[in-house]
């Protein structure tokens, strides 16, 4: 090859119309969309992976969360009726043999085993009976 024969050919080439373009204004277009629509589905796919992950973690690290639940306590088989009071009131204890006074002894007022005289005693007399 001498230099006369690659002047005519690059001649030649010159002449001839150039390889079609690969790239045309819709196959740009085209080529940004299907980009984008990978990273939002890859984004997509990251943001479901840790929460997958922070479920899990949670589920582990809380206690009693990986328990079965503990039943319910059984009702009670019988309710308190609840006019009764809880506590109830004291009473006075009736006086025993041993501090009743024998029979035929009247027992002295505010004796342990002494009743008033009357039912219908006044307030300011203690045991005696009611004067007219």
């Amino acid at each position: 090859m001498n230099e006369h024969d690659l002047a005519a050919t690059f001649a030649e080439l010159r002449t001839r119309p150039g390889p079609p373009l690969a790239l045309t204004p819709d196959a740009l277009l085209d080529a940004g969309r299907r980009a984008r629509r990978r990273r939002r589905t890859a984004w997509a796919g990251g943001a479901v992976a840790v929460l997958c992950g922070v479920v899990v973690a949670l589920l582990l690290a809380l206690p009693g969360a990986h328990r079965s639940p503990e039943p319910a306590p059984a009702p009670p088989a019988h309710r308190p009726d609840r006019s009764v009071p809880a506590d109830p009131v004291p009473t006075q204890p009736s006086p025993s043999r041993s501090q009743a006074a024998p029979p035929g002894v009247s027992p002295s007022p505010g004796s342990p085993g002494s009743t008033p005289a009357s039912p219908t005693a006044s307030p300011s007399s203690s045991w005696g009976p009611t004067r007219p």
